[in-house]
């Protein structure tokens, strides 16, 4: 009886099925982590696009070829550049609206929306 006992309370191959079981619930904050950064990284370049839109719009530049400069590292491959709009209001000095608005692909395959507005007034 004294060696059933003994086999019972072998614990080799226990941290591997321990191991198993907390693998993918690690792999899935991992590759959260991962994805917000992605998210994080995206929604602060267009916001500096947007701003940057909006400080060359202001100076009568061309504002769409530098927030498409600016988004560049967002884009992989070929991908439709995102939208941009231009409101100009006027009133007692002209203030320039730059919306910078398309989808972030993300690294599981899906996209996430993403907005910025920058607003400035237009330089005389």
């Amino acid at each position: 009886m004294r060696v059933v006992y003994n086999k019972l309370k072998d614990n080799r191959g226990v941290a591997l099925i321990e191991f198993a079981l907390v693998l993918p619930i690690l792999l899935l904050l991992v590759l959260g982590i991962i994805e917000f950064g992605w998210i994080y990284n995206g929604y602060i370049t267009i916001t500096g696009a947007a701003r940057e839109g909006a400080r060359v719009a202001a100076i009568d530049g061309d504002y769409e070829v530098a927030v498409n400069n600016h988004i560049s590292s967002l884009l992989i491959g070929n991908e439709p550049a995102f939208k941009i709009n231009n409101i100009i209001q006027g009133g007692s000095g002209e203030v320039i609206i730059i919306t910078v608005e398309g989808d972030l692909s993300l690294l599981i395959g899906s996209t996430f929306p993403l907005k910025a507005e920058a607003i400035m007034r237009k330089q005389f």
